[in-house]
């Protein structure tokens, strides 16, 4: 987190109809809902009711709030197929210059033993990737080990080189490898971003979103999901709805 902010994390309660947080016997809490509040302390100044002319600090706070992340809805390295490609999230309105910077936080959200490889890649609003000065793709690889969260302040200067970037820059974040020492792993991954406006610190949340086509209705447990990459572990499986024609 950026200096002089505070993260806030309140467990807001279990899964309605849930007596007991239920351990899935790899320690993942699944029906734990979990909801966050990033807040920087401000203070403002507001007319003293009782001298014309005259104003009163008041100290405060302004933040966001980031929903709880459902594990149906982490990427994904074993759901790959013919409905979609669910091992990467992307993140829209990826605005960064003078004005704005933007922050993109990353959660290794797999069981307790297992660490994941990820890459961070711009594109620009067309669907071309970005390149460096010698024509090569632009992208940053991070390992993340069990439980790492892990947040880029400013990602596309500080950690991408780039200069000022349209708000039409989608950033891709996907997995490239993972590795376990458990003998039942399961692997996922969430990602938010923020765009914060650089002279009023005020931040905007940006919530990941899978790629298209995003063609089902559900995700459910699965015995049959196999990982193709990485190892074999059971997983979900996201049951194919019909798109409608255009």
């Amino acid at each position: 987190m950026p200096e002089g902010t505070d993260f806030d994390a309140i467990l807001i309660g279990i899964e309605p109809g849930a007596d007991t947080l239920e351990d899935d016997g790899t320690r993942v809490f699944k029906n734990a809902i979990v909801n966050s509040r990033t807040f920087t302390p401000s203070r403002f100044y507001v007319e003293d009711p009782d001298s014309e002319g005259e104003f009163l600090p008041v100290n405060g706070t302004y933040g966001m709030t980031l929903p709880a992340v459902p594990w149906y809805n982490l990427a994904d390295p074993s759901a790959v197929g013919e409905n979609g490609d669910f091992s990467f999230q992307l993140l829209t309105g990826a605005k960064g210059d003078a004005q704005f910077r933007y922050n993109v936080g990353i959660v290794n959200a797999s069981d307790p033993l297992t660490s994941i490889t990820i890459s961070l890649q711009p594109f620009q609003g067309n669907g071309e990737p970005y390149l460096d000065g010698n024509g090569n793709e632009v992208f940053r690889i991070v390992d993340l080990p069990p439980g790492a969260h892990v947040q880029y302040n400013d990602v596309f200067l500080a950690q991408l080189g780039l200069g000022a970037t349209p708000d039409d820059t989608i950033l891709r974040v996907g997995f490239v490898r993972w590795s376990s020492g458990s003998g039942d792993p399961v692997v996922g991954m969430t990602v938010y971003g923020t765009m914060v406006d650089n002279r009023t610190q005020d931040p905007t949340s940006i919530l990941p979103v899978f790629g298209y086509p995003y063609d089902v209705e559900c995700q459910w447990p699965s015995s049959d999901a196999k990982s193709a990459s990485g190892g074999s572990y059971t997983r979900v499986s996201r049951r194919p709805v019909e798109i409608p024609p255009r």
